[in-house]
């Protein structure tokens, strides 16, 4: 079972939901991690696909800030538990200025989007930071163009963050909305288990 790829030190920070599996990034995980940073449909909605040079720079640095608690940024992968093929990577990155919220972000390969697996996959990470990691906010920005994530954060409870500028155009040329969910106002449970 996908639990059992849990490391002693990583295993209060795997969990899992109806269909997913989540465990720390780890560097065999290095594959999949260039699958979607070099793919161009996986990062249609973040910005220009990378090459192997800088998808390797980001691997490392990933690597070497994160997955510790105290770190600014946690990576977990997505395994699909009925085929056990890692489908995605996950992540919290706290905000500096407030140690109790953090932005979220996803990406899944081509052939896992469209299954309601994002949905999924941020719920159950939303609810591990709420009642895991004493989040108390929980950011997310995206394309406006991205309608599966609008939908999803829609779905999720989020709201319109009226204090930043949702017009503004990213880096990558793409125009951006942020959003934010409260703890109090988190009202899902897409989390079947979490080891001891």
């Amino acid at each position: 079972m996908a639990n059992q790829i849990c490391s002693k030190e990583s295993q209060k920070a795997c969990f899992n939901s109806e269909r997913l599996f989540f465990r720390p990034l780890t560097a065999q995980d290095k594959d999949l991690y260039f699958s979607l940073y070099t793919d161009k449909q996986v990062m249609r909605y973040i910005g220009p696909p990378f090459n192997h040079e800088q998808a390797q720079q980001l691997f490392t640095f990933t690597l070497n800030n994160s997955n510790s608690y105290g770190d600014l940024r946690l990576s977990w992968t997505i395994i699909e538990i009925d085929s056990q093929k890692s489908i995605g990577i996950l992540a919290l990155t706290w905000d500096l200025t407030q140690s109790n919220t953090a932005s979220i972000g996803i990406m899944l390969s081509p052939d896992s989007q469209g299954k309601g697996f994002g949905l999924e996959a941020q719920g159950a990470l939303i609810e591990y930071g709420f009642t895991q990691l004493s989040l108390r906010r929980i950011y997310s920005q995206f394309a406006t163009s991205n309608l599966a994530n609008k939908h999803i954060y829609n779905e999720l409870g989020f709201v319109t963050d009226i204090n930043t500028n949702n017009s503004k155009t990213t880096s990558n040329q793409l125009t951006a909305i942020s959003c934010y969910l409260e703890k109090q106002a988190w009202q899902h449970n897409f989390i079947q288990y979490i080891p001891d």
